[in-house]
């Protein structure tokens, strides 16, 4: 909200909220008063979270975060555009209610979808919805594959060019980047936060003996990165 006071036109984006964890009505409630806030400007980012050390906290279970996920979606945007409506889902029960305020923005708050692996932007482009493509340690040949696929799944969706055109400018790729008045500062700044950052995820990824089945991917991505290799960086 400070970010959207101090500014007329930049979009305000949120990456991620874990549907895992979240009620819809209360996020639906949360997102169209953030969307009405910023005058229509949000862009929320949603997915189904990856870190095991999360999901006891909660009391969720890792094998039924798709599930979790769908059902999360749709109640979200029904909240969103249905004056009123009642749900029985195999997560989430409530007697006929109206959610409000509805959002600014038509039909409903954006979505994009966070996709950490080939087979969630997959599903990305099943769903028609952006993607956000989480990719910081691919490299751009691996990045430009995974676009092209779902690409060609919005073609097999049966998405218009024009609706194609839109969705890809609307996905974004995310990258670690790093910013310096010189070559020399900006290898060797850096260096620790880096570092850090490599080690947490390290400590906060699926154990690839463990993942359960929608998380191989992710596992096997893990498992291939070597000892962190600064200079190779």
């Amino acid at each position: 909200m400070h970010a959207a006071g101090r500014t007329k036109r930049v979009r305000i984006g949120i990456a991620v909220v874990n549907l895992s964890f979240a009620h819809p009505l209360r996020l639906a409630e949360q997102g169209a008063i953030t969307d009405i806030l910023t005058g229509g400007r949000l862009d929320m980012g949603i997915g189904r979270g990856y870190q095991p050390i999360q999901y006891p906290v909660f009391g969720v279970s890792m094998e039924d975060t798709r599930e979790r996920f769908d059902e999360t979606l749709n109640v979200l945007t029904r909240a969103w555009t249905d004056e009123r409506f009642s749900h029985q889902g195999k997560f989430h029960h409530f007697p006929e209610v109206s959610v409000l305020p509805k959002p600014v923005s038509k039909p409903h708050v954006p979505l994009l979808m966070a996709s950490s692996t080939r087979d969630s932007a997959i599903i990305a482009a099943k769903k028609r919805m952006p993607a956000i493509l989480a990719r910081p340690f691919n490299d751009n040949k691996t990045v430009v594959e995974d676009i092209a696929i779902y690409k060609q799944c919005l073609v097999e969706a049966g998405a218009t060019p024009q609706e194609i055109e839109s969705l890809l400018d609307q996905t974004v790729v995310m990258k670690l980047m790093y910013v310096a008045p010189t070559n020399k500062a900006s290898k060797e700044e850096p260096y620790e936060g880096l570092k850090w950052h490599v080690d947490i995820l390290h400590r906060i990824t699926i154990d690839p003996n463990k993942a359960p089945k929608s998380y191989e991917q992710m596992a096997d991505r893990f498992k291939q990165r070597g000892a962190f290799d600064y200079d190779e960086w």
